[in-house]
């Protein structure tokens, strides 16, 4: 980073090695929604800064990162039934590119009162919302977009009257994307033949009726009361 005739540089590389990334995911019956632990996952990229002041009153501010984001190993469902991600899998809601301007002009207009205008713009790449690959419920691909905003304030001490706009261009930029789901959106679930050992004893169907039963080794063991 530096600078140079009215101008502030900046540049930054970055690597991030996740361990047991936290995931949103899905339970394998009925598919409520979870938090889940991953495997190993790794995010790297790189970061560009240019700000520059110039003429009577004029600033501009640039900013650019690139980003890459992946799974390491594959991603089991917290039951060990299917397989969440393979490894490789790109990280949900990361964007590969993004860009974000500022076009600000301030001016003073008498009696103290400094009037100040700024145009700012932001851009995204397509991300996807889930982990998953193959999920019809829960993946989906969220298409590019960029978002503009305008401001304007009169400034006097410690008073500030402002004119705010949100979204200038993008109509759709609140929903991005929606889909409705049918019965053959589904798909079959291979399950692992896997038994998790509980230790105890096995009750029969007279001890699962009446309950206190079971508190007892029915073979006379005076260690299991």
């Amino acid at each position: 980073k530096g600078t140079w005739n009215n101008s502030f540089y900046n540049a930054s590389v970055f690597y991030v090695d996740w361990e047991d990334i936290q995931l949103n995911t899905a339970t394998t019956n009925w598919a409520f929604y979870a938090a889940q632990n991953g495997s190993s996952a790794t995010t790297k990229g790189v970061e560009l800064e240019y700000d520059l002041a110039f003429g009577e009153g004029w600033r501009l501010n640039l900013g650019y990162a690139y980003t890459e984001g992946e799974m390491d190993e594959v991603m089991w469902s917290a039951d060990d039934v299917y397989i969440v991600a393979q490894a490789g899998a790109r990280l949900p809601g990361l964007a590969e590119h993004t860009v974000n301007a500022m076009l600000e002009y301030a001016v003073e207009i008498g009696g103290g009162i400094q009037w100040v205008n700024r145009i700012s713009g932001y851009y995204q790449s397509e991300t996807k919302n889930s982990i998953s690959d193959t999920s019809a419920f829960f993946s989906a691909e969220m298409g590019d977009f960029s978002l503009w905003d305008f401001n304007s304030n009169f400034m006097l001490g410690n008073w500030t009257l402002g004119l705010f706009v949100k979204n200038l261009f993008n109509e759709e930029g609140v929903v991005d994307s929606m889909r409705i789901y049918g019965q053959e959106d589904g798909r079959t679930i291979a399950y692992v033949d896997r038994v998790t050992p509980t230790e105890g004893n096995e009750l029969t169907i007279m001890q699962q009726l009446f309950g206190n039963l079971g508190r007892f080794n029915p073979e006379g063991d005076d260690a299991a009361r």
